[in-house]
């Protein structure tokens, strides 16, 4: 049995150990990996139940404990928290593979001034997918666009956020960063912006991102091609990217042109399910009415 007065008597110690990590939440898993690494040097006995102690090291407010559902399945996950921990990092604690991507990388990069009202963490398929062969159709893209985008119904709620898990396809992380928190870099959020709409505020705010890093000069167009290459979609987002860049008019004919140097086969669309539709001859995209004027 866990002796309370002796962890409440070394609290100090079990804190600043925690605190040292780096890292502000973690699985159960990890707090019990801490536990059994740490037990000896907090002066626990190694006959400590580490269940009790997970009981105890919440009841003395060492961390915090949340359980959270994984994707509507009934089954719940704990997560244990620093008080100092942001929503965002108790998000992504959830998985190993997690990252904030779309409008919370965004918010994150300063390319919005809106405060976002769900975070968005992907979580990648573990394994890479077998090369499918390309089936794409003028037809086929005409039908899937008709339709509404479909969203993730994987969502929880930690403390006053609204968690949206997006499963994304294997891309060995391709474009994601480590600084505090993981996040897709500018390049990467750029892309993946363009991909899931519904994830990014829309397309007004979609277009204020691209225009602000344009004239921050914060893209490497080489590596939005290069990441476009290794992400290698089967429909070509690359024209909307075009688009959107010329229309802002912060973006020259040279980095314009190297998009464009990808190929322009198909007739493609900005948005899904557009009620009044324009189009753009350059780049062959449909797009809303009246979004550029």
């Amino acid at each position: 049995m866990a002796n309370i007065s002796r962890v409440k008597r070394v609290k100090s110690l079990i804190i600043n150990t925690f605190t040292n990590t780096g890292v502000k939440a973690y699985s159960r898993k990890e707090v019990l990996e801490i536990y059994e690494n740490f037990k000896s040097r907090w002066g626990l006995p190694f006959s400590t139940n580490p269940i009790k102690f997970l009981q105890q090291i919440e009841k003395e407010n060492i961390l915090s404990k949340i359980s959270v559902e994984i994707s509507q399945s009934n089954l719940y996950k704990d997560i244990y928290y620093l008080p100092d921990a942001s929503d965002e990092e108790i998000a992504l604690s959830i998985s190993n593979k997690a990252f904030l991507s779309h409008y919370s990388a965004l918010y994150y990069h300063q390319l919005t001034e809106q405060i976002p009202k769900e975070i968005i963490v992907t979580i990648e398929d573990y394994q890479r997918m077998s090369p499918v062969i390309n089936t794409l159709s003028q037809e086929g893209i005409h039908s899937a666009f008709s339709k509404p985008q479909r969203e993730s119904n994987s969502i929880f709620n930690i403390r006053d956020s609204r968690i949206r898990i997006h499963k994304g396809k294997y891309t060995n992380e391709t474009g994601v960063k480590k600084i505090g928190i993981k996040v897709t870099n500018i390049e990467r959020t750029l892309i993946d912006i363009i991909v899931r709409l519904s994830y990014s505020g829309g397309l007004s705010e979609v277009i204020k991102a691209y225009q602000k890093a344009g004239e921050a000069k914060l893209i490497s167009i080489n590596r939005l091609l290069n990441y476009l290459h290794k992400l290698d979609y089967t429909y070509p987002y690359h024209q909307c990217i075009g688009l959107i860049m010329e229309r802002t008019g912060v973006f020259n004919e040279s980095q314009l042109s190297k998009i464009e140097s990808i190929g322009i086969k198909y007739d493609f669309y900005l948005a899904y399910n557009i009620e009044n539709k324009e189009y753009d001859n350059r780049w062959k995209v449909f797009y809303p009415k009246n979004l550029f004027v």
